[in-house]
C-alpha cells in the first residue's frame, strides 16, 4: 500500500507540525512526504497513492489551488487537523479591545479560508482530531460525527527532569510570537510583577500579526523586567538547556492550542508551564492541573504567585502525577491508532 503524507505546511520551521510529521512518518516506513509549495514536483507520486494523510493546519490564499487539486483527486483521504483557528477573528478583537484599545484591526490580520473546510471534510474518509477540546470546537461548527477519530499526538519517551524543578523570579516564554499563544497577556502581566523577569524567545520575522505584536513589543519591551532574547534554533541543545535552567516557570497561556508541544517540552525539562484553559493542552495535563489560565491578566498574575507558594516537595509530587499522565501519549498507542485507520 502506497501512503503519501500531504501538508499545507512548508516544514521549514522546527515547530509542532514538523514534529508531528516526523512521528507519523516513523509509523509508516517508506512513506512519501509532500508539502504544498512543491506539489507540482510530486503529482505522479500523489496520483499513485492508495491513501493520503492530509495534515491540514490552515490554507492561505496562495495555497487554495493546492486544496482544489486535492478535492478533485478522487483519492482516499484521511484528514488530520493539527491547527484550525475556530474563533480567530473573535480572539484578535477581544485581545485588542482589552489590552490595546487604540489599535485598529487591519483586514489582513484575519485569515478567511474557513469556507474550504466543509468541502474537504466531505471527501475525507476520516477526520482525525488531536484532543477532546478540538472535538468540542469541531462539533460547534461542523457535523460529520461518524468521521471523527481522536488520536493524541506523541510525547517522547522520557521523564520529567526532577533535578531542574525550582523556584525563582525568572519567567520564560519560548514559542511563536502570536496573539493566540497568549503573548499579549503575558507582556501585559509584567506591569504588575516588578520583582520578576520575563525572558522571551521567538522569531520576530514569523509574527502573524506584525503590526499588532510589534505595537505591543514597542510598548512593553521598554519595561525593565522584559527581555527579548531572539530565536533558539531547534538543534541548539545547549541553548535550550540553558534556557530551562534559568527559568522556573513557563508562561504559555494560549488562547487556543490543539495539543501543546511547547508545554510538554517545558514540563519534561522540569519547568512547569501555565497553560490556557480553552486548549487541548488541558487534555494532556488534566483538568486538575493547578496552573490553568484564561486570558485575564490578573488571573495569570495570581497563578504565578500560586506557583511560588508551592514547596519544592509539592512540586515534585505534582511532577510525578504528570509523568504518569504522559504515559498514555507514547508511541505504541499513537502507532496502533494510526495503523487502524488504513
Amino acid at each position: 500500500m502506497k501512503i503519501v503524507i500531504l501538508t499545507t505546511d512548508t516544514l521549514n520551521n522546527p515547530d509542532g507540525i514538523s514534529t508531528f510529521i516526523n512521528h507519523l512518518s516513523a509509523v509508516f516506513k517508506g512513506v512519501t512526504i509532500v508539502s504544498s509549495p512543491f506539489i507540482d514536483e510530486h503529482k505522479k507520486t500523489i496520483e499513485s497513492a492508495d491513501v493520503i494523510f492530509f495534515v491540514y493546519i490552515y490554507t492561505k490564499k496562495q495555497d487554495q489551488w493546492f486544496l482544489e487539486y486535492l478535492l478533485k483527486s478522487g483519492k482516499r483521504i484521511i484528514t488530520i487537523l493539527q491547527t484550525l483557528l475556530w474563533k480567530e477573528k473573535e480572539y484578535i478583537e477581544e485581545c485588542v479591545k482589552y489590552y490595546f484599545p487604540e489599535y485598529e484591526i487591519a483586514e489582513n490580520d484575519i485569515d478567511n479560508s474557513i469556507v474550504y473546510y466543509k468541502r474537504l471534510f466531505n471527501i475525507s474518509g476520516k477526520i482525525v482530531l488531536i484532543s477532546h477540546k478540538e472535538q468540542e470546537h469541531f462539533i460547534e461548527k461542523y457535523e460529520y460525527p461518524d468521521k471523527i477519530k481522536i488520536i493524541y499526538n506523541l510525547i517522547d519517551e522520557r521523564q520529567v527532569d526532577y533535578n531542574n524543578i525550582k523556584k525563582n523570579y525568572n519567567l520564560g516564554y519560548l514559542g511563536r510570537l502570536s496573539y493566540r499563544k497568549g503573548i499579549l497577556t503575558l507582556l501585559s502581566v509584567m506591569e504588575y510583577l516588578s520583582d520578576y523577569n520575563l525572558r522571551i524567545h521567538g522569531d520576530i520575522n514569523r509574527v502573524t500579526e506584525k503590526d499588532l505584536i510589534g505595537a505591543f513589543f514597542a510598548r512593553f519591551l521598554s519595561e525593565k523586567n522584559i527581555f527579548y532574547r531572539g530565536v533558539i534554533e531547534r538543534n541548539d541543545k545547549e541553548a535550550f538547556s540553558n534556557y530551562y535552567k534559568e527559568i522556573s516557570l513557563s508562561l504559555l497561556p494560549s488562547l487556543y492550542e490543539p495539543f501543546g508541544y511547547a508545554h510538554v517540552e517545558s514540563m519534561l525539562n522540569g519547568v512547569f508551564p501555565i497553560i490556557g484553559k480553552n486548549t487541548g493542552t488541558v487534555d494532556v495535563f488534566g483538568e486538575d492541573y493547578p496552573f490553568i489560565c484564561g486570558d485575564d491578566v490578573f488571573e495569570l498574575k495570581g497563578l504565578i504567585e500560586k506557583y511560588m507558594s508551592f514547596s519544592i516537595s509539592d512540586l515534585n509530587d505534582l511532577a510525578k502525577i504528570i509523568d504518569k499522565k504522559f504515559d498514555k501519549f507514547r508511541y505504541e498507542e499513537f502507532s496502533r491508532k494510526y495503523q487502524e485507520l488504513i
